[in-house]
């Protein structure tokens, strides 16, 4: 089978990547780190003329109706340039979400308006000393006569200050799990929290007696299935952007080993640094190999769909730490500094290493479906 992009979607990441290169990739990313997310706002109001806010939103709300794999491209040159995760949230979370499960005013809302480039969502899941799972959840949603009380925290949100929207996940009276489409200025308070990574800003959400009308629950039956369904094809962009980050970091090194000299001649001409990058890019195109499979399978609602997406989140997770690793050895002491753009990457492989869950959780996870 070939999983390799078509001359459209690449000439699709050109148009991205010409974008991102317009504000020097990064900067965008060390300008977020230091509290200023207006390069943020002039990057997203151009992929939204570029299209990219309506790639996953059905024509008849304004967008493309294009699937997982036509995200690829996009999500790979955010990878690169260590964009934030609410572009993933919102086209691969959320818009399946809104698709599969809203009601017609949900979807008129709201996905015409993410279309439109009005709306971003982060997901409220995580929950103090909580992890990503449904029995960790104590946020409460009772029911009223004029809708939902909502009482709770939220932790580790993401890019608070560039949403609209977060799609919240609580518990009802009975127990049984509810999503929630929350506007921001609904939430009683916001604290931002600390990050590891700082160009991705996390901030908790305090939910303190909030009305919020029935007309914002999405009308999932089964709402814990239909999360884990639309978090597999929320983990094929993370896994995209993952790839984008990788390949940026062999890019990286690969041009440092030319220019960098030692002994009078190039560092990449040592068979210690050749060996290191052909590995390097051996582990890239392997996870790449994955990555596109498993955004595949999603499109198509493939048999092996969980397995192949949770093998391919657990393999590339590891791969991103360690390439992120390997290129700071082969930039020296300077792969440490302020300067260079490394320990970016180093910064968000950890920080994917538990998105959604940690690496042990994601292959129990595999193993479970696939009935080890």
């Amino acid at each position: 089978m070939d999983f390799s992009l078509t001359e459209q979607q690449e000439q699709f990441r050109g148009y991205v990547r010409k974008v991102l290169s317009q504000v020097s990739e990064t900067h965008m990313a060390r300008k977020i780190s230091a509290g200023d997310e207006s390069e943020l706002e002039k990057v997203h109001h151009k992929l939204t003329e570029l299209g990219v806010m309506g790639i996953t939103v059905p024509e008849q709300y304004g967008g493309i109706e294009l699937g997982s794999v036509d995200l690829i491209p996009v999500m790979e040159e955010l990878g690169r340039a260590v964009a934030p995760d609410v572009y993933a949230e919102t086209l691969a979370f959320a818009v399946p979400l809104l698709i599969k499960y809203g009601t017609d005013w949900q979807k008129v809302m709201y996905l015409q308006a993410i279309a439109e480039g009005s709306c971003l969502l982060s997901i409220a899941w995580l929950e103090p000393h909580g992890q990503y799972t449904f029995d960790t959840i104590s946020t409460t949603a009772l029911k009223t006569a004029q809708g939902y009380v909502l009482n709770g925290t939220k932790s580790l949100v993401r890019n608070t200050s560039h949403v609209t929207d977060f799609l919240l996940l609580a518990k009802d009276q009975n127990e049984e799990l509810c999503l929630f489409l929350l506007p921001k200025e609904k939430v009683s308070f916001i604290e931002k929290q600390y990050s590891f990574d700082e160009t991705q800003p996390f901030s908790k959400l305090v939910l303190s007696d909030v009305m919020i009308p029935e007309k914002y629950l999405l009308k999932a039956e089964e709402a814990e299935s239909a999360v884990e369904k639309v978090c597999l094809s929320l983990l094929t962009s993370l896994n995209s952007m993952m790839i984008g980050g990788m390949d940026r970091l062999v890019d990286m090194s690969t041009e440092y080993a030319k220019i960098r000299e030692q002994f009078g001649q190039p560092i990449g001409r040592f068979q210690a640094i050749k060996h290191r990058l052909a590995d390097l890019k051996v582990t890239l195109e392997t996870a790449r190999a994955l990555s596109h499979y498993a955004a595949w399978t999603v499109e198509n609602e493939s048999e092996d769909c969980a397995e192949t997406v949770y093998s391919a989140k657990a393999f590339l997770a590891d791969s991103y730490i360690k390439i992120a690793a390997e290129s700071i050895q082969i930039h020296g002491g300077i792969g440490f500094t302020e300067e260079l753009d490394c320990h970016l990457y180093v910064k968000r492989s950890r920080v994917y290493e538990n998105y959604l869950g940690s690496q042990y959780d994601i292959r129990e996870k595999a193993a479970a479906v696939m009935g080890w």
